[in-house]
């Protein structure tokens, strides 16, 4: 990083730091609002924390901004802290009948791809791993991967944007576009996605979509959103309830 930009962070000068996609560093514009929101928060708890009074009011205005740039309606999204908690709601909301299978892949995020082993126990369903090779030589290797190892029996399959351990970018939309057309509903782990790729979650068409905005997005720690589509929405619930 350059001098002229990085005197916008406050990154130890004596370290290169190269793994932005792990947790992400906030600028010292986006560190001095947060600040700011706190320091109006103490002042004022009450008023500041009451659903009808500032809180809500500003959460529904970053929600608008937000759905601008993911290609959404505000309507569709939850905040959540992170891309695992956006993961979990959906999968432990998820209803699974003994025998049924949910597809991940061996790119999978481990603390998402436990998760999904959690809750298949639980029902007495079953998980099944795409083995996408790397490296990669075409994006259809992805697909065709994700499609074997789907069957009559597969209700949900859960797939990174991009992949935390391999870097993957992997071919999403004709991934759901296959799932669909199979009766079968996608969950997305964009947890690397916003302001490192172009996301238009309306065209893409994933029953769920989650991510994390303090990454590439440089906003605040224990940010993230989850999307889900109106016609399912009644059917998630938060992991604390």
């Amino acid at each position: 990083m350059n001098q002229q930009l990085a005197q916008h962070w406050g990154l130890n000068p004596e370290v290169a730091f190269l793994n932005h996609g792990s947790f992400g560093a906030a600028p010292r514009v986006v560190l001095e609002a947060q600040r700011r929101e706190q320091d109006a928060q103490e002042r004022d708890p009450i008023h500041y924390l009451a659903p009808e009074r500032s809180l809500y009011k500003k959460l529904d205005a970053v929600r608008s901004r937000l759905g601008d740039f993911l290609g959404c309606p505000a309507d569709d999204l939850a905040f959540v802290r992170n891309a695992t908690d956006g993961v979990n709601a959906v999968l432990r909301s998820f209803k699974l009948e003994p025998g049924d299978r949910i597809v991940i892949t061996n790119h999978g995020y481990n603390a998402c791809n436990n998760a999904a082993r959690y809750v298949a126990e639980r029902a007495g369903a079953e998980v099944s791993v795409a083995e996408i090779p790397f490296p990669i030589e075409d994006p259809a290797e992805a697909v065709a991967a994700v499609a074997a190892a789907c069957c009559d029996r597969t209700r949900l399959i859960h797939v990174d944007h991009v992949t935390s351990p391999t870097g993957l970018i992997l071919p999403v939309e004709e991934i759901v576009q296959q799932a669909r057309a199979r009766g079968i509903r996608t969950l997305v782990d964009a947890a690397h996605g916003p302001g490192m790729l172009a996301m238009d979650l309306e065209r893409v068409g994933a029953d769920y979509t989650t991510g994390n905005l303090h990454k590439w997005l440089c906003g605040p720690k224990v940010s993230g959103f989850l999307h889900v589509r109106p016609e399912l929405q009644e059917t998630v619930r938060p992991c604390v309830i």
